[in-house]
């Protein structure tokens, strides 16, 4: 199977794998630490229940095993969301964005879930390499909310073009064309006989309104129906 990478103005969605992989380790350790603690304390006792007795040993032995499973899992599902980040990497390197839009906030919560599922593996493994790894990546993080905080304040609020939206250009020409192709066809029927009004002066005024400049991402209606919204 072959696919092609996105758009350059919406190669940062390449990072929103992350987000499922990331928060899916971080979840499920932080779950089976919550059991194995719970399973420690109580010993397998609900509230108002008498429980049968167990060996403490034992009890120690089957929260340890859960909380081995919850970062087995965990460690599986950081390794898998590791490959979609340097995937993420190497795309956006190639094809780099010439301009910010809200597409960028993709690169926030993916990597606010992948710092908080290395953070927890590195509490539960007590290791000083993804402690180092997860703090970098906290960091990362922080840098690239404060990036896209600036960009957003500075394109939306001072500039007023906060709603360019990749994959949107063209929309306004495409949508001209679809006019042009629902007013082209005939009514049918007793109206056979008729002559049908002379419109294409105005759908060629329409059409050339919403096609005199290229659209870039943002919507803007044609001339026409402004001036119906006007009346």
């Amino acid at each position: 199977m072959r696919c092609s990478l996105p758009a350059r103005d919406a190669i940062v969605s390449c990072f929103i794998p992350l987000g499922p992989t990331g928060m899916g380790s971080y979840a499920f350790q932080s779950l089976a630490n919550g059991l194995a603690s719970f399973i420690q304390r109580t010993e397998f006792s609900p509230v108002n229940v008498v429980s049968p007795e167990i060996n403490a040993a034992a009890t120690s032995a089957i929260a340890e095993t859960i909380s081995w499973i919850g970062v087995v899992v965990g460690l599986f599902l950081l390794a898998f969301s590791t490959f979609w980040l340097v995937e993420a990497v190497a795309s956006v390197t190639i094809n780099v964005p010439k301009k910010f839009n809200v597409g960028f906030w993709a690169f926030v919560f993916p990597m606010g879930v992948y710092a908080n599922a290395v953070c927890r593996l590195s509490a539960d493994l007590n290791n000083a390499g993804f402690r180092i790894y997860g703090a970098i990546c906290v960091v990362a993080t922080i840098l690239l909310w404060l990036g896209c905080a600036l960009g957003t304040t500075y394109i939306g609020v001072w500039r007023g073009e906060l709603f360019f939206a990749p994959g949107l250009e063209g929309w306004n020409e495409r949508h001209a064309l679809d006019n042009d192709s629902d007013s082209s066809e005939e009514p049918q029927g007793s109206h056979d006989s008729q002559e049908p009004p002379n419109t294409s002066s105005n759908d060629n005024d329409s059409s050339a309104t919403a096609c005199s400049s290229r659209s870039n991402g943002t919507y803007s209606l044609p001339r026409r129906k402004q001036e119906a919204g006007a009346v």
